[in-house]
This record gives structure tokens, sequence and C-alpha cells, in this order.
């Protein structure tokens, strides 16, 4: 299991097997055909996070 916390915004995102949970103000899970679709989708999201910061103003 992998879990992206960003506090700044009160998201929870985590990777459990073949599904993403995304927890917030709502809450959303996202049930991949297999854990290495939703393995990819979760790093994907990763880099973009990690990156915000060299893009934002």
């Amino acid at each position: 299991m992998k879990v992206l916390r960003i506090e700044s915004i009160g998201l929870f995102i985590e990777l459990h097997d073949s599904s993403i949970v995304i927890e917030g103000k709502s809450n959303l899970t996202i049930d991949f055909k297999n854990d290495t679709l939703a393995s990819f989708w979760f790093e994907s999201l990763l880099t973009q996070v990690e990156s915000l910061d060299e893009f934002a103003l």
C-alpha cells in the first residue's frame, strides 16, 4: 500500500492492490483491471504532484 497526502488541500490518496482511493471533501474509489495499471496511475500522479513546485507561481 502506498499513500499520498496533500495536507494543504485536505487530500488523501491511497493505492491498495488494484484500487486507488481518493479521500477529501468527497470520496472516490477507482478500480483498475489490475495492480500494474493502478500502480502506473498512482506513480504518474505522484510525479505530477512532486513537480508542482517547479511550475507553480
